[in-house]
């Protein structure tokens, strides 16, 4: 249901219509996929997308949370299935170490398909991931490129989930009007598609409009991160806890999801630090 959905978006999209082709066709081999793009371009569904379309379609697809799972890479590695390996440049080099050593020890039909939002080769450079896992991994990679680079998927993908969210929540919200569909255009979009689900889900909830306007919307950008307090409906707490969510990702991002570098940079302690990116609910590479 979900690659339907995801296929069926996409359609309309020369640049993704063509990720999408190459996507079928590597899922006729048996090579290790990589996936490459920012947080939030949707490389989940390209990784169910490519399972689908393979011979393993009816066998075990294993998705691999890299932010936060402990798994026995030796036990995993047998049998006939699908492992998706999700942000695997989170892994330390402990963990990296057993995964090339599963992965040389591994028995039966196992295709691999991993994902990551950083630049692998510069964490090669600088020792932060096994060159040889590397190699071992990046057979047939895949580049998703951001929503910001394809501004004629924004609307469609708009549309869509405006009118799941609307069913949802039972009311009846058609469209966007012009300044608001002008505003989603606008919109960097540094969380991508994720970004622009979210904002559409609170724009449905706080409109009791048949259309969605632009003060519906919670707009923002990375040089004026506010909102216009009392005209969409949310208040300074909600508009400062997104201020400091969209800052603490950029300094995680600097720092590669090291929480302790990241709280040096801050100068917090690193403690805090993991009490707000559990509160603001911030997802990123949890390493120490």
């Amino acid at each position: 249901m979900v690659v339907s959905i995801f296929q069926s978006l996409i359609a309309e999209s020369p640049v993704m219509k063509e990720k999408l082709d190459i996507a079928a066709r590597i899922a006729q081999t048996d090579s290790p996929v990589f996936l490459l793009g920012e947080a939030g371009v949707g490389k989940e569904l390209f990784a169910r997308y490519i399972y689908s379309k393979s011979k393993r379609s009816e066998q075990k697809f294993v998705h691999i949370n890299c932010l936060k799972e402990d798994t026995d890479f030796l036990d995993l590695f047998h049998g006939t299935l699908t492992v998706f390996f999700d942000e695997i440049s989170c892994l330390t080099l402990l963990r990296q170490q057993a995964l090339l050593d599963a992965f040389k020890k591994k028995s039966g039909d196992i295709r691999i398909i991993s994902s990551t939002k950083h630049d692998i080769e510069q964490m090669i450079a600088e020792g932060a991931f096994l060159r040889e896992l590397y190699y071992k991994l990046n057979v047939l990679p895949i580049f998703i490129p951001p929503l910001r680079d394809r501004k004629e998927d924004i609307l469609t993908l708009a549309s869509y989930f405006l009118k799941n969210f609307a069913f949802e929540i039972k009311k009846d919200i058609g469209d966007f009007d012009g300044e608001a569909q002008e505003a989603l255009i606008a919109h960097p979009w540094n969380g991508n598609v994720r970004e622009l689900r979210n904002m559409v889900e609170r724009a449905s909830l706080n409109s009791d409009a048949p259309l969605i306007y632009k003060k519906d919307l919670f707009v923002y950008n990375e040089s004026a991160y506010y909102s216009k307090i009392g005209e969409g409906g949310y208040d300074l707490k909600r508009a400062v806890n997104a201020f400091k969510a969209f800052f603490l990702e950029k300094v995680l991002e600097t720092a590669r999801g090291n929480q302790t570098a990241a709280a040096k940079m801050l100068g917090i302690q690193r403690t805090y630090l993991s009490k707000l990116i559990k509160d603001l609910q911030i997802r990123s590479c949890s390493k120490t």
